[in-house]
């Protein structure tokens, strides 16, 4: 074989490698079905339009919880520990009196601190220490509510708060409202298609974006008591509160 016929022969060989190159960008850059072309040209998402939605539900609670225990101050943390520690279990005691189970009484705070004195000029002065003790309590009969608060304060209680309203079975209160979020963002939607002249699809996309829970509405005052003695007790009033859910969701347009 010639010079001549070798050159020949490798140009033919780089011209059948190029076009085989080509040919095969040629192919993978067409979409195989329109399916494909419509994702490629929308950058893989589908047209839809987006709406939140919020659903509530009111009701009246069927039970409560508060804090209660004791802060104190004593010369030595043994003497601050023992005092605390009488007084806590005359608050459990008051609580078991008044049918308060153990599973309804959960420690919420423990602290002990020294508690300084400063002077300028002076190195600080140890006064003695402080401590409070707390837990939280569960009331399952908001009928006997202001009593027990009565009777926590007579057993040494001097820290009662935090008291919130609730229902035993609040998960029940959330599925109601999820249905009510739901509903509302497709009347939202429909409103949205009825104005700009389009119609909806499926639902493409949902997400739950919150939870929460109203105030609490408390209403708490001393008021006679019906012997017409000269003490007063506590009256508790649960009212209402609401359980909220919000949604965004995104339907299709068709």
């Amino acid at each position: 074989m010639n010079l001549k016929r070798v050159s020949l022969f490798i140009g033919l060989v780089l011209v059948a490698a190029i076009a085989g190159v080509l040919g095969g960008l040629v192919f993978t850059s067409k979409p195989s079905n329109s399916a494909e072309a419509q994702s490629a040209a929308t950058g893989g998402s589908q047209n839809g339009v987006a709406v939140s939605g919020e659903g509530w539900v009111m009701v009246k609670p069927d039970l409560l919880s508060f804090n209660v225990g004791v802060t104190l101050k004593a010369s030595t943390v043994t003497d601050a520990q023992k005092q605390a520690a009488d007084k806590m279990d005359g608050i459990n005691a008051a609580l078991k009196a008044q049918n308060i189970k153990d599973e309804d009484i959960q420690t919420s705070g423990y602290s002990l601190n020294p508690n300084y004195i400063y002077n300028q000029g002076q190195s600080p002065r140890l006064d003695g220490y402080n401590i409070n003790s707390t837990i939280i309590v569960t009331v399952r009969d908001l009928n006997k509510a202001g009593a027990i608060l009565d009777e926590v304060g007579k057993a040494g209680a001097n820290q009662i708060y935090g008291i919130t309203f609730g229902r035993d079975k609040e998960i029940d209160l959330i599925k109601q409202a999820r249905v009510s979020a739901m509903a509302d963002a497709r009347t939202k939607a429909e409103q949205l298609a009825q104005a700009g002249g389009f119609t909806l699809g499926g639902v493409i996309n949902v997400a739950e974006t919150g939870t929460s829970r109203s105030n609490d509405y408390l209403k708490a005052q001393p008021v006679a008591m019906p012997s017409g003695g000269g003490d007063t007790s506590t009256a508790i009033e649960g009212g209402q509160f609401k359980v909220v859910v919000n949604v965004q969701v995104t339907y299709a347009i068709k």
